[in-house]
């Protein structure tokens, strides 16, 4: 399979890196690429009242056999 979305949903910890990360939807060896690359992602950390803390968020990732210049979906 070339083609298909995952949904991830993760947790950036107060330190910016990527603490659990779960996917919500897609086939396996895609969702297996969308996790390796989450994983190397750094944030700067919310913040609140000065003090770093963990926060959830939400990536989509759109995986096409076609070059995105040439895709008439997006």
């Amino acid at each position: 399979v070339a083609f298909g979305a995952v949904t991830l949903q993760a947790i950036v910890d107060a330190a910016g890196a990527m603490g659990k990360i779960e996917v919500m939807d897609g086939i396996a060896p895609l969702a297996e690429e969308a996790e390796r690359s989450v994983r190397q992602w750094k944030f700067l950390p919310a913040k609140y009242e000065g003090s770093p803390l963990a926060t959830p968020m939400v990536a989509v990732f759109l995986f096409s056999d076609t070059p995105l210049g040439r895709c008439s979906r997006f």
